[in-house]
């Protein structure tokens, strides 16, 4: 039997290729003469206390951030769904969420993602030559040490298409509280105005719970805080 120069390539290339190396989590291992670690984590809700800063996922969605330690950066890193390479966040939205490193000098990378709470991704790990290495993330599960009220998300559908904070505030109050009682201005006093506005986001979650919203116009900022399943407080700035 005679085969072709081409064939003959092709058979020994497959039989050079290695297989793929099975990561275990947060684990080290060798790949590509090398010592390398990764990790995930998947949380809904990400808190950067120092920088007062919060990352909220939308619903249905999750925030999974990313960790390889690596002894050089002979190496590629990505997330992906099937055959699909998902795309980190921005790293203007991720910066006070991932590790802190310089990516001039660390062989390091540390990346956050946003992706289907219910989906099913592959973190993947190749050399600059053919070696392979993966971690199957598996069922996500969100380690948020912080969960967001499930009536403020109510509260923050209501901005959606546009409304005004006291009005919309009249449903989640205390039976016979008045919005305007319990709402102030930056500088203490009370509000006499109900202007328009949209889009509410969280951006901070206090230590005392107290939601700090930004808005696509109306205020720079709102806060909303809870006593239970009641609004106690509201306070804008302009």
């Amino acid at each position: 039997m005679i085969l072709s120069i081409a064939a003959v390539g092709l058979l020994l290339g497959s039989c050079s290729a290695e297989p793929p190396v099975t990561i275990k989590k947060a684990t080290e291992f060798t790949f590509d003469e090398q010592k390398m670690t990764v990790d995930f984590k998947a949380s809904t809700v990400l808190v950067n206390e120092k920088e007062q800063q919060t990352l909220v996922a939308p619903e249905g969605k999750i925030y999974l951030l990313v960790d390889v330690k690596a002894a050089n950066s002979n190496y590629f890193a990505s997330l992906k769904e099937g055959d699909k390479e998902i795309q980190p966040v921005d790293f203007l939205v991720s910066g006070p969420f991932v590790r802190d490193l310089d990516i001039t000098t660390s062989p390091d990378k540390s990346d956050l993602y946003l992706v289907d709470a219910n989906g099913k991704y592959t973190i993947e790990i190749k050399s600059y030559g053919d070696a392979v290495a993966t971690l199957d993330a598996g069922t996500l599960k969100d380690e948020a040490t912080l969960k967001v009220n499930p009536r403020m998300k109510e509260f923050l559908n209501e901005f959606t298409e546009g409304g005004r904070v006291l009005e919309a505030a009249k449903k989640y109050v205390k039976s016979g509280v008045n919005p305007y009682d319990i709402a102030t201005e930056e500088n203490g006093e009370a509000m006499f105005a109900d202007p328009a506005t949209k889009g509410l986001k969280i951006t901070n979650i206090k230590a005392d719970g107290t939601y700090v919203c930004s808005t696509e116009f109306g205020f720079s900022s709102v806060e909303i805080t809870w006593d239970g399943d009641n609004i106690s407080k509201i306070a804008v700035k302009y």
